[in-house]
């Protein structure tokens, strides 16, 4: 019985990491996101500069 509980805690530890890590790439890819949203803008600007 307890080997099962141990089972059941290791999947859920391993789910829970997993969670994070696509939880890291989602926080990855919105920065992309933000970055391509601003470059642009700081593209008109130095070429508004110049």
């Amino acid at each position: 019985m307890y080997m099962v509980i141990w089972r059941i805690i290791d999947l859920l530890v391993r789910f829970d990491h997993l969670l994070v890590s696509f939880g890291h790439l989602l926080v990855s890819f919105d920065h992309l996101l933000v970055n391509f949203e601003i470059n642009p803008i700081i593209m008109k600007l130095c070429k508004a500069l110049l």
